[in-house]
């Protein structure tokens, strides 16, 4: 079977979430037999099932939309950053107030064209604006994918999609198996892209109260570059910045430390607390219906706009007795599993 991916132009030059579950699918269908394109003109008129990701970003997706007899799946991804723009600058918070959330996102899509950062959306973006054109491709999917049963919700509740979602979550194959550890550093790791949605500078003063060391890997996202200079500011002597690193190297930090904190705003699965639980850590997350449904118990939550709240969260984790959920979730957590349960949709579709 021919299938033909779809998202953001960037996905490569600015890797994120997105990134990792693009490039595994990829792998895991490919490894099923199938032959996989990406944003290839000959190959989207000869596909067999057009496969999308990232519902949020309809002004890259629209370039590649099928005729109407061609199968069509996506992968929602869903990210909300109504509550980081409302509290990021003042102008945002003004900007989301007078548009709303989707005229806010349709305002940002002709802020990056101005910068030079994307090209010019396609004709039929621009005539339906950012609402109409999620609708447009949630009528047109025949199937949707979301990690969890509370995102399907929310994407229902969103985009009023009609079809039943099918609840697929990510895998860990690829991230490194590391061994249990003897001794663990009471020390708190975070891994991902320093921007307001991930909430680092929360996290910093959480750790200061604590006075533990905070070890933050990822890079500044580039739209947020003020973000980071407030992190920078507010970080004490114990705060050490990593940039991006190797798998192999955040999984020996994450063998290394205690407890990785990913206290984010929003957060439709956060793959690093996944490679966290995986590498024998103690993870402390937001207090979020979709958090709570993929980690149940083996996760510390927070309240993530309360400083005290995540200071708290962190402090239950660091005096816990050390207890590993890694076979757990590599049993649970499966790309492979995630492929065969997509082949089946590409299938039914056909």
């Amino acid at each position: 079977m021919h299938i033909h991916f779809a998202t953001r132009p960037d996905v490569h030059r600015h890797p994120g979430g997105d990134t990792l579950h693009l490039e595994q699918v990829m792998r895991s269908l490919e490894q099923r037999g199938h032959r996989v394109s990406l944003h290839d003109k000959a190959a989207w008129r000869q596909a067999d099932v057009h496969h999308f990701f990232n519902l949020g970003r309809p002004e890259h997706l629209l370039r590649w939309l099928p005729p109407r007899h061609r199968p069509l799946v996506i992968h929602s991804l869903l990210v909300q950053y109504r509550s980081t723009d409302a509290e990021t600058s003042l102008f945002r918070r003004a900007t989301l107030k007078l548009l709303g959330a989707h005229g806010m996102a349709y305002f940002k899509v002709w802020a990056r064209v101005f910068r030079g950062q994307h090209r010019l959306p396609p004709l039929r973006y621009i005539l339906l604006g950012q609402r109409r054109s999620e609708r447009l491709l949630t009528r047109r999917a025949g199937r949707l994918i979301t990690a969890s049963s509370h995102e399907a919700q929310q994407v229902q509740k969103r985009y009023g999609f009609g079809l039943r979602p099918n609840v697929i979550p990510p895998g860990l194959e690829h991230f490194p198996a590391v061994p249990p550890p003897s001794h663990q550093e009471a020390a708190v790791l975070c891994v991902a892209r320093i921007e307001p949605l991930k909430n680092q500078l929360r996290l910093i003063e959480a750790c200061k109260k604590l006075k533990v060391p905070l070890h933050l890997v990822g890079e500044a996202s580039p739209n947020h570059q003020a973000y980071f200079k407030r992190c920078q500011a507010a970080a004490s002597a114990q705060v050490t910045f990593h940039g991006a690193l190797p798998r192999e190297e955040v999984a020996r930090l994450m063998q290394r430390f205690r407890v990785h904190a990913l206290p984010s705003l929003f957060e439709t699965t956060g793959l690093s607390t996944l490679e966290a639980l995986g590498s024998h850590c103690l993870v402390v997350v937001s207090a979020q219906p979709i958090q709570r449904e993929l980690w149940g118990q083996r996760a510390f939550y927070c309240e993530p706009r309360r400083v005290s709240s995540i200071t708290g969260a962190i402090r239950r984790a660091l005096s816990a007795p050390p207890l590993s959920h890694a076979s757990y979730v590599r049993r649970r957590f499966s790309w492979a599993q995630g492929a065969e349960k997509i082949d089946d949709l590409y299938r039914a579709l056909l």
